[in-house]
């Protein structure tokens, strides 16, 4: 009798797994067969022909079967190699989706281990550790013991939220704010929160939407629909919460359609009278300054500032100003001195 195609191919991937190699190269294919076994995954980012550290790691744990003993009833190992010789280079399975899994998990150096369920919740981040097989499956129990249940407890609480309905998914908002407010900040599932804490901005009371806002700001996600939140409730700035929002926002600017958003929030803090605290405001205005001289904004484009009519230029050599006589006793002034004396023509 013939299995279904999909059976086939599960069939496969699990007899790989456990007849054939350890690791399994293909992070999608680790994934369905993690979810057929009922298993997580422990991703290993190596570079297996060039980083000294990764070669070690293998050599001193992965290569030995008390590490197989300890980890392969509950994990599917999953190699993701990134080897620099052509030779191993054309080995790998699918070296583009690497690329896109070491990016979307923040990998910034070799070897890096996660853990992680089939759902891509990383529950767990590690590289090289000494002392052999047995202290490093102790050291992953450990995050195991100290993670897995603070994201299972997370994942229900956000799932019950999001079915529910009325008076009772209002109830639960309440305890998804304090919970995100309350989360120690080593956590790595804060972001789980956010999205639905985000829903208070819209769907929440006058009390929750407030809440959102300065739960947002404690936890580092802020954006343009915060900032407008907080510059709604703290038009003084009371209590510097408008202040922090925008700084909480300018923390995250990473690329141009960031310097876009933030600059007319810029604007619209030092129209209305505001000045960032003294050791922000130095790297505050010389931003501003540096920013509207590099990325003009387009015709028209929209702005909270009171002095819309000002041009790019203006608008550059007004933070010009206020930066200037900031930086005179700063570390690294010169240079930005000199970028500020090119945008004020001095």
């Amino acid at each position: 009798m013939k299995l279904p195609l999909l059976a086939l191919s599960l069939a496969a991937l699990t007899q790989l797994a456990v007849a054939g190699e350890r690791w399994v190269e293909d992070y999608d294919a680790a994934v369905k067969i993690a979810r057929e076994q009922n298993k997580n995954l422990l991703v290993d980012f190596t570079g297996s022909d060039w980083c000294g550290w990764c070669i070690r790691l293998h050599e001193e744990v992965f290569d030995h079967e008390a590490f197989d003993v300890g980890v392969m009833d509950n994990f599917v190992l999953v190699s993701l190699d990134f080897p620099r010789q052509p030779g191993n280079k054309a080995k790998v399975p699918n070296p583009a989706r690497n690329a896109e899994l070491a990016q979307l998990h923040g990998v910034g150096g070799y070897p890096t281990v996660l853990l992680m369920t089939p759902d891509g919740d990383v529950f767990g981040r590690t590289g090289y550790q000494p002392g052999g097989p047995a202290a490093y499956v102790a050291h992953l129990d450990q995050m195991i013991a100290a993670n897995l249940p603070e994201l299972k407890a997370i994942k229900a609480a956000v799932a019950k939220f999001e079915a529910a309905e009325g008076k009772e998914r209002a109830k639960l908002l309440d305890g998804l704010l304090e919970q995100l407010s309350n989360l120690d900040s080593s956590s790595p599932f804060g972001h789980l929160l956010v999205g639905p804490v985000r829903a208070a901005l819209t769907e929440g009371t006058k009390e929750q939407r407030l809440a959102a806002v300065k739960v947002l700001i404690k936890v580092g996600m802020v954006d343009a629909d915060v900032v407008a939140l907080a510059r709604e409730f703290a038009p003084k700035n009371e209590d510097g919460l408008w202040r922090d929002a925008l700084m909480g926002m300018l923390i995250s600017v990473k690329d141009e359609a960031g310097v876009r958003a933030a600059l007319p929030e810029m604007d619209a803090y030092t129209d209305a009278g505001h000045e960032p605290s003294a050791d922000q405001a130095p790297t505050f205005y010389f931003m501003a300054a540096y920013w509207y001289s590099t990325f003009a904004p387009a015709k028209n484009e929209k702005t909270n500032s009171a002095d819309a009519g000002l041009t790019s230029t203006e608008r550059a050599r007004r933070y010009a100003k206020l930066a200037r006589p900031l930086w005179t006793n700063q570390q690294g002034a010169k240079e930005r001195l000199e970028v500020l004396d090119g945008i004020l023509g001095e």
